[in-house]
């Protein structure tokens, strides 16, 4: 089943409020199990976002970006959304973003398990052997019913041929400052072994938050502030630190409780 949702002026208004707070109960609490969200493509005008989920989600919500060529339309609430209880207030920004929240207007969750929650409507993609267009995960925040936000990995999903590129790395983190969590964002060119560690300013290993190979597109973690060993630690500057195949990026993040 799949409801197509026409935004107003009014309900852009009420998502924006309802995102606050998810917003608000996200950044104050703190994380839990992984979970899984990935792009399923149905044909070139359509494509669907799964999700795969070991924890009960109350609320989603995601920045998704289309870069180098096509356009975003629309969503559409579908399968484990498609009921009156979901609203899907969304934001089309230009061309090559979309902005959405996911809600219950009964407190009803996701339970754990796997399947579609939202179609994402696209035009003018590339389908020839020369051009590419990327479609990514730019921000992605799941809650909780009690407001505990929830760690999440993302894939993206590239259509066309993509150009072959040296194993470029752009790393970002949100907020910044942070108290207590901060989104880890980074974007893989290709396919590569992939070390993220957070280090004080002494140069010593306080974390690692990912270890192995890590497929291209858009990757993202959440960091709750803690030490290997579950520890909040102080505030202060901490060093983010990303190794792909042997090439070092580094972000500088301000924990501030």
């Amino acid at each position: 089943m799949e409801t197509r949702v026409n935004v107003t002026a009014a309900d852009t208004s009420r998502g924006a409020g309802l995102l606050a707070i998810v917003v608000l109960f996200a950044s104050i609490l703190p994380l839990k199990a992984d979970n899984l969200l990935r792009f399923v493509v149905r044909d070139r005008r359509t494509v669907d976002i799964e999700l795969a989920n070991s924890d009960s989600v109350a609320a989603i919500q995601l920045v998704i970006n289309l870069a180098e060529a096509g356009k975003i339309t629309g969503a559409a609430l579908i399968d484990r959304t498609g009921n009156s209880s979901w609203t899907l207030p969304f934001n089309v920004l230009g061309t090559s973003e979309i902005r959405i929240l996911l809600i219950s207007s009964d407190l009803t969750v996701l339970l754990p398990g796997q399947g579609s929650i939202v179609r994402i409507y696209l035009e003018n993609i590339p389908g020839g052997a020369q051009d590419s267009a990327t479609l990514c995960f730019q921000t992605a925040i799941l809650a909780s019913r009690g407001g505990i936000s929830l760690a999440v990995r993302t894939e993206s999903v590239t259509f066309g041929k993509a150009h072959p590129a040296e194993n470029h790395v752009q790393l970002n983190n949100y907020p910044n400052p942070f108290n207590p969590s901060t989104s880890i964002s980074f974007q893989l060119k290709q396919a590569g072994d992939v070390d993220l560690t957070i280090y004080d300013l002494r140069g010593r290993n306080v974390v690692k938050l990912i270890s192995g190979r890590l497929a291209a597109g858009w990757h993202n973690v959440q960091w709750n502030g803690t030490s290997e060993r579950s520890v909040d630690l102080p505030s202060g500057l901490y060093i983010c630190r990303l190794l792909v195949d042997g090439r070092s990026t580094a972000r500088k993040m301000i924990l501030a409780r």
